[in-house]
């Protein structure tokens, strides 16, 4: 089969998404380290975190709350990186604002460059430039089949 349709595949059958955090941590600029319960490994290069910033949200028009994450959270603020078994490392920083209501607004992180996505990472840290009380942080396995590098 072609390489497309073995990505297809692999996101249909094993591609999710997994809550890291069940319960809300503290993020601060000190990173923070948190071990995996279940290491992470990426299907392809389109794997992402979203970082839950409602409670820094007060708007609640559409336009209004995405500004307001995006100065809040400008890029670089957030950031994340995995570290594999074997100590490899792949980084993570805030791209765009995602929503689900304005009571739940989230900062989405992309790889910085490209990562193997053939290891198992068992740890994270992740820091922010402004504190986050009750974080929720979650992986996003699954999307585009070809990556550009960034």
């Amino acid at each position: 089969m072609e390489r497309p349709v073995l990505e297809l595949i692999k996101m249909v059958l094993f591609g999710g998404h997994l809550l890291v955090t069940p319960e809300p941590v503290s993020v601060g600029v000190e990173p923070k380290e948190i071990v995996l319960r279940k290491p992470l490994k990426a299907l392809n290069c389109s794997a992402s975190f979203n970082v839950d910033v409602s409670e820094h949200i007060t708007s609640n028009k559409y336009q209004e709350f995405v500004e307001e994450a995006e100065s809040k959270f400008p890029n670089g603020c957030l950031n994340i990186q995995l570290q594999s078994e074997n100590g490899q490392l792949a980084s993570f920083s805030n791209s765009s604002v995602t929503w689900n209501s304005p009571e739940k607004v989230f900062i989405n992180l992309k790889a910085k460059s490209e990562f193997n996505e053939n290891l198992k990472y068992s740890s994270l840290r992740i820091s922010s430039c402004r504190t986050l009380n009750s974080a929720k942080i979650t992986w996003y396995n699954y999307g585009k089949i070809t990556c550009n590098a960034k």
